[in-house]
């Protein structure tokens, strides 16, 4: 037996991979687990006391190492982590709450002079005004410690706010930040080593994260995206500053940023294995499993990985919208030879409720090109390759 080892969640095979390698694997998850030893599942963490039979347990068990797949395993994390002292190799609870409390972040970037949109805490006292002259007249209210773009709300007036005001309590754990009109939107997942980025991996949003899940469109994300080398080389540099000024040590950080009029604003960040499609189309670009990778950084951390350049290779996915409905027909006419992976996750007959998530879709497909123009052909190709019909 190699050691024993604590794991929040599971993606990627994290949990099948590590009992390969011969570790003990203690697991903590949304849901009762099978086929491995369970300390904990997440209803029972609800309270001081189930935090405090947690540390106990992993006391008890002798745990050796930690890992975290998921955003909502990140804090409780970083609380056992300070409770052993930081004796494993993962967040501070002050940097795990900044990485999760978009309100925190916000703070953070503006006194690491890193620019980011206009924000504003959120009370019961806060009124209309108030925000307009902090924010602009269209802003969002965003759930402080939100995901996959879920609960946010655009408020155009007086009224917006008012109504929107009246559907919901807790106020507090919203917040509101300036709507930005006319972006690009990216995503940049980042891997972090002794402080140094070892790796990065921008890509372009065909549609933005909240019009994907407003409009239920296809979500499309294609690697570097249509811009040069050095507006890259200087999104690099902006994510290193932010890395210094949290000292993020190890991590796999998934950034978001907005581009508009040239200008990069930071959006937000999330330290965890990375989800979605990016991990797979990822590991393409990187030619190397990036979940074997996160494994080793939390597990073994003497073996130092080089930088790689992720830059100069281009590939896409593309996700299919769910609808809500009966599944009447698929055609499928996906027979390309630069399509990497092709995954349709539903049948003929199939009963779809509609899930707002841009992870959760009809099919994914993985492909690759020799420039973004050939990327964003291929795409439109893709788009119409598949064809499903309801009811």
């Amino acid at each position: 037996m190699n050691s024993t080892t604590l794991l929040f969640g599971d993606k990627w095979n994290v949990r099948e991979k590590l009992i390969k390698d011969g570790h003990q694997v203690f697991y903590i998850s949304n849901t009762t687990a099978k086929n491995c030893d369970l300390v904990l599942t997440t209803v029972e963490l609800s309270n001081k006391q189930s935090y405090d039979k947690l540390l106990q347990a992993v006391k008890n068990l002798r745990i050796k190492h930690m890992i975290v797949t998921s955003d909502y395993f990140v804090e409780i994390a970083a609380w056992l982590n300070g409770q052993l002292n930081n004796s494993f190799n993962w967040l501070t609870l002050e940097q795990a709450t900044i990485s999760r409390d978009k309100l925190k972040l916000k703070k953070f970037l503006n006194e690491n002079q890193i620019k980011t949109v206009r924000y504003s805490e959120l009370t019961a006292h806060t009124t209309y005004d108030e925000l307009t002259s902090k924010v602009g007249s269209s802003f969002l209210i965003k759930p402080r410690k939100g995901v996959l773009a879920q609960n946010i709300e655009c408020i155009n007036s007086s009224k917006d706010f008012s109504t929107w005001l009246k559907d919901h309590s807790a106020i507090e754990t919203y917040y509101c930040e300036e709507y930005l009109s006319d972006i690009k939107e990216f995503s940049c997942d980042t891997i972090v080593q002794d402080g140094n980025v070892i790796a990065f991996f921008p890509g372009e949003y065909s549609v933005t994260c909240l019009e994907s899940n407003k409009t239920q469109k296809g979500f499309g994300n294609l690697f570097p995206g249509s811009l040069r080398r050095e507006k890259y080389l200087e999104l690099k540099k902006i994510i290193e500053s932010f890395i210094k000024g949290l000292n993020l040590q190890t991590s796999f950080c998934h950034f978001e940023f907005f581009l508009k009029n040239n200008q990069w604003y930071f959006g937000e960040v999330g330290c965890r294995l990375p989800g979605g499609y990016q991990i797979p189309i990822e590991s393409h670009i990187y030619q190397e499993d990036l979940s074997d990778l996160y494994i080793n950084l939390f597990t073994k951390p003497h073996i130092k990985y080089t930088y790689k350049d992720t830059l100069n290779t281009y590939k896409g996915y593309y996700l299919f919208p769910k609808t809500p409905g009966k599944i009447k027909s698929i055609k499928d006419n996906i027979h390309f030879d630069w399509v990497i992976e092709k995954n349709i996750f539903i049948k003929q007959g199939d009963i779809l409720e509609h899930e707002d998530s841009s992870v959760t879709m009809n099919a994914a497909i993985i492909f690759e090109g020799e420039s973004y123009a050939d990327l964003n052909d291929k795409l439109d190709l893709i788009k119409k390759s598949l064809i499903i019909e309801y009811v």
